[in-house]
């Protein structure tokens, strides 16, 4: 017997609508909150919201797997800001373009990506449930086609 732990869809769900929703308020709202919820607070829901989509959508993942996945992605999507041309920045200046590209590049926003997934994979762990796997008796090795035969 082993002990595993599985993901069901259903769980995450409100932590992935809660998270995006509370990303979008507080950067929608940011003139509203103090510089430091505003400057870091968004970037870190994004993240835990990038985990949270990440384990929903590849459910068989393992967390560490899916963390590696998640920082990477960030990281990758955080260095792209580096790259500017008239056709990307055309796609930040739009409002779902510059929720999800970002415009410039900052090594804080690293920071906030790390502590984002590492939230992510809390929560993950604490939403999985365990589950004991039995070792199936495979039958077909003990057939005979006659009766009281040794095999």
């Amino acid at each position: 017997m082993a002990l595993t732990f599985s993901r069901q869809r259903f769980r995450y769900l409100p932590a992935l609508l809660l998270a995006f929703f509370a990303g979008l308020v507080t950067h929608c709202y940011a003139r509203h909150l103090p510089h430091w919820v505003a400057q870091y607070v968004p970037d870190t829901l994004w993240a835990l919201w990038v985990y949270l989509a990440l384990v929903f959508i590849a459910s068989r993942l393992v967390t560490w797997q899916a963390l590696c996945y998640a920082l990477a992605f960030s990281y990758c999507m955080e260095v792209t800001q580096l790259y500017h041309t008239a056709w990307i920045d055309s796609v930040r200046a739009t409002t779902i373009g510059a929720l999800i590209l970002g415009s410039t590049f900052q090594w804080g926003d690293l920071l906030c990506y790390t502590v984002g997934i590492l939230s992510g994979a809390l929560i993950d762990v604490s939403l999985q449930q365990p589950q004991l796997e039995t070792a199936s008796i495979q039958w077909d090795n003990f057939e005979s086609t006659e009766p009281n035969a040794m095999v």
